[in-house]
């Protein structure tokens, strides 16, 4: 394995011979070095643009499970510099040392939608180092005009550079056939949750560096949660990977296998989602998916004090609820057995949060694409 500092190098090197490749018109590079595969809003993007006069290249290979090589990195810088349109959805590190030829649009979709946690350069207060590749981005996209101001701030660029023209993973979310095909297909994988009322548990990735990320287990006493709400619930948890690991690793996820389905393994939270009845979560973006389902929520926040005060929020944590709080355990049981949800808070929130997303957010982009 290579490291970090011999990593930035190389591009920096191969930068010199690639920088003379021309840029190749209609070429539409889709870029991630955090998924394996063709995914997300990558994906949705990439079936809407639809055409042979476009060229699509993708190169996505998660760099935790696949070390970069020389040879990786030779062909990320060699994308880089002759396609005309490059998508992203998180931080591509190499981009700090990349300069943008013209002509060529870099677009970040990022894989949240809304405004929950601080990123980016919001957060160079905390004293971190905050990539400079964010500043490469001549257009980004939100969930609703009504946060572009905090993605500016986050990538450190122009408002007029952020359009708001909804997530493009969202769009499937109006696919009521997708829907029901998500929970039977769960249902048939694990029979046991027939008839049951199915809470999906997604909290936020706590930690600063991997080796560190973890949960508070005496919060989440599966044994006593299953005494208090009977036979009639089940949960489904899906842990941010590093959580997941390092809780396995220190055996802290011997849970009942008839109560508690795990499926860290899929990456992508959207396809679980559909098959629940009741989120639970603390501060994870995906309560602005979530809403598109109308069902109830629980926010499990034992630790917004401290963590509003440390990773901080962009806006009052009081202004993303429409559902019950949980401080504790009982309190958890207790807000999930009452199912509620505040339907004007929902409307509020989405008008604040979501207002473009409503099943056009790809078609969207490609065209913000073309006005180029």
């Amino acid at each position: 394995m290579i490291s970090k500092a011999i990593r930035i190098a190389a591009f920096i090197v191969l930068q010199i011979i690639h920088k003379r490749l021309p840029v190749q018109k209609n070429k539409v590079l889709f870029l991630s070095d955090v998924r394996d595969s063709l995914d997300g809003n990558l994906k949705f993007v990439w079936n809407e643009l639809s055409g042979e006069q476009w060229e699509k290249e993708v190169y996505c290979k998660d760099k935790q499970l696949h070390p970069q090589t020389v040879s990786d990195i030779r062909e990320i810088s060699r994308a880089i510099n002759t396609s005309e349109y490059i998508f992203l959805e998180d931080v591509m590190p190499f981009l700090e040392f990349y300069t943008v030829k013209e002509g060529q649009e870099i677009i970040q979709l990022w894989h949240a939608a809304g405004a929950y946690k601080k990123f980016g350069f919001s957060r160079s207060e905390e004293g971190l180092r905050v990539s400079k590749s964010h500043n490469k981005y001549t257009k980004a996209i939100t969930s609703s005009a009504g946060i572009n101001d905090c993605y500016a701030e986050a990538y450190g660029i122009d408002r007029a550079r952020i359009t708001a023209t909804g997530v493009p993973r969202t769009d499937i979310f109006f696919d009521e056939e997708w829907k029901l095909s998500v929970r039977n297909s769960l249902a048939e994988n694990f029979p046991q949750i027939e008839n049951k009322k199915v809470i999906l548990f997604a909290p936020t990735y706590r930690g600063t560096h991997i080796g560190d990320a973890g949960y508070n287990m005496d919060m989440l006493p599966f044994d006593k949660l299953r005494e208090a709400l009977g036979d009639e619930y089940i949960f489904i948890t899906k842990w941010h990977p590093a959580m997941y690991n390092n809780l396995k690793s220190t055996g802290q996820l011997d849970t009942d296998d008839d109560f508690v389905i795990d499926l860290s393994h899929i990456r992508d939270v959207n396809s679980i989602m559909p098959a629940a009845d009741i989120l639970v979560t603390d501060y994870s973006s995906i309560i602005f998916e979530w809403s598109l389902l109308d069902r109830p929520i629980v926010y499990y926040a034992y630790d917004i004090d401290e963590y509003s005060s440390g990773r901080g929020l962009y806006y009052p944590f009081e202004e993303y609820i429409y559902g019950n709080i949980a401080h504790n355990p009982e309190e958890l049981a207790e807000a999930i057995r009452s199912m509620r949800i505040d339907e004007s808070a929902r409307s509020r929130f989405m008008a604040k949060f979501m207002d473009k997303c409503e099943g056009n957010a790809s078609r969207r982009v490609v065209e913000l694409m073309k006005e180029s």
